[in-house]
């Protein structure tokens, strides 16, 4: 949502990606767009916000390339320091860091269902054949393995 943005140190609104989805349309310009989910404030919120974004984005211009993360923090970054005052473990070693990787979630605020939801979701936004209307694809629609 954009107080997740305004902490994140983004410098739009939803709104004004809402906005320029809607140019890209009327200029024939497939736009793509990366959201990152698993923030440590309110993870489950801000998840299901940000599919009901993606919705919208999806509703506006089906052709828009959606690609979805979760949060993994960079040393260094303020919001490294978020992470660890969450309770974020990070390797404490060259050798832990050359092990460590950032398609997983190291974040004990993700709880294993949301994990799995997550990852479902990012399995999804990989196919092509992805219809605007998500929940209901999801709730039993062409592919119902995906809802499960």
């Amino acid at each position: 949502d954009d107080d997740v943005l305004v902490k994140i140190n983004k410098r739009h609104t939803n709104d004004q990606v809402l906005k320029l989805v809607e140019k890209c349309k009327q200029h024939n310009i497939m736009a793509s767009l990366s959201f990152m989910v698993g923030f440590p404030w309110n993870p489950e919120k801000d998840f299901e916000e940000t599919i009901l974004l993606i919705e919208k984005i999806k509703n506006i211009n089906s052709n828009t390339e959606i690609l979805l993360f979760i949060f993994s923090p960079y040393l260094g970054t303020p919001l490294y320091e978020t992470a660890l005052e969450y309770g974020m473990d990070f390797p404490d070693s060259l050798e832990g860091w050359s092990k460590y990787t950032y398609e997983k979630s190291n974040a004990p605020w993700i709880d294993n269902h949301l994990l799995k939801k997550i990852n479902r979701y990012i399995s999804f936004f990989g196919t092509k054949d992805m219809p605007p209307n998500i929940a209901e694809f999801l709730q039993g629609g062409k592919n119902d393995k995906l809802a499960k």
